[in-house]
């Protein structure tokens, strides 16, 4: 009994290496399709990719002849729990998640829908099973005031969940003793015990989209230790321990190029951010990063939607309130949006209008503004 048990098992095993190797040879196709951009021939050898691999887990599942089996499920919903990270997506078509994170961040950011396109071609690349041996990384430039931190935070909300994103101003990190700050200090200098750096956040979410906002705002020292995190997918911290980022997005914003500029990106305009770009991050950097993503600068016709989107927000917090037909035309004229884009609608509508209201509100007059 025992022998015929060991030869059936022995079956048993060839029969899912044998699928193994079939599902190798269907993953290198799907790669040289991604690598092609040929997305069409890419899902339908991913299909197939999935559809051995549930086969696979079948047989792997029926051959342990386990008296509980533990499912997909079964370990998406602790995973979630602990971590909050919406793992749930893995039990979908990943095609269909991709399409709803770009439905989700079109309704969401105003305006960029070009910039939105380039980072979903990219996303495609990784949800499809294309990776890199390095980080992933992307740069985002335009204008101020377009969206480039509202969409990077967008981006890692629905991919990690909202508290699995690390945000650095990198303006805090403009001295070459702000590594400090990031690897931490060395055996017998002051803060050599602090254990609040980057690398400790890294640890602790190692998932994480990392944003590096006004990233040309770092010191060389800071744009070395970069360097060396998306060439090698690793860095050692003062204590010497090697933290892993090879599951990490950094996601960079800069200004770089759109300094004097309010018209946005253009055809014209790619030679001379190219030049900005060289001249100021180190070109083993540049190099390195899987893809700049230019912003264009905000239309007035994109203005008056996020205007109007925000009063909508205001409205529903105060049902009673009404509104004048010409307030959305005075906050245009005052955002001076062609400078500062969307980053002054939030204050001015707090300023001139909710102030309002709170005063109204405690006199007990109408909300009419």
């Amino acid at each position: 009994v025992a022998s015929s048990i060991s030869i059936k098992e022995t079956k048993e095993l060839r029969k899912i290496s044998a699928l193994k190797k079939e599902r190798d040879k269907i993953q290198k196709e799907k790669n040289s399709y991604i690598l092609e951009n040929n997305l069409k021939e890419a899902y339908v050898s991913l299909k197939k990719e999935s559809a051995l691999t549930s086969k696979i887990n079948s047989s792997e599942l029926e051959n342990k002849k386990t008296d509980k089996t533990v499912t997909l499920e079964d370990i998406a919903r602790v995973i979630h729990e602990k971590t909050e990270i919406p793992v749930y997506e893995i039990l979908k078509e990943k095609i269909d998640t991709i399409e709803k994170l770009e439905k989700e961040l079109i309704e969401n950011i105003i305006g960029q829908d070009k910039a939105i396109a380039e980072l979903i071609k990219a996303t495609k690349k990784t949800k499809l099973g294309y990776n890199t041996p390095h980080v992933k990384s992307y740069l985002f430039v335009g204008p101020t005031g377009v969206g480039k931190t509202n969409l990077a935070t967008a981006y890692a909300k629905f991919l990690n969940g909202k508290k699995n994103l690390i945000r650095l101003d990198m303006s805090e990190y403009a001295t070459e003793a702000s590594i400090t700050k990031i690897i931490g200090s060395s055996p017998g200098y002051v803060g050599y015990d602090d254990n609040n750096t980057v690398l400790t956040k890294v640890k602790e979410k190692p998932t994480a989209v990392i944003l590096l906002d006004e990233v040309d705002k770092a010191s060389p020292s800071v744009l070395n230790l970069l360097y060396q995190i998306l060439d090698e997918g690793e860095l050692t911290d003062a204590k010497n321990n090697k933290v892993n980022l090879k599951n990490n997005i950094i996601i960079m914003t800069s200004n770089l190029g759109f300094e004097e500029s309010k018209v946005g990106f253009s055809k014209e305009q790619t030679q001379s951010l190219e030049s900005s770009l060289k001249q100021k991050l180190p070109l083993p950097l540049l190099n390195r990063i899987d893809s700049v993503i230019p912003f264009n600068a905000l239309t007035e016709k994109d203005i008056t939607n996020i205007i109007k989107r925000q009063l909508k927000k205001l409205e529903k917090k105060y049902p009673t309130l009404k509104l004048s037909n010409t307030i959305t035309t005075e906050i245009i004229k005052e955002s001076k949006y062609q400078e500062y884009g969307a980053r002054k609608i939030a204050k001015i509508i707090e300023s001139k209008l909710e102030n309002q209201i709170i005063d109204k509100k405690i006199k007990e007059e109408k909300l009419e503004i």
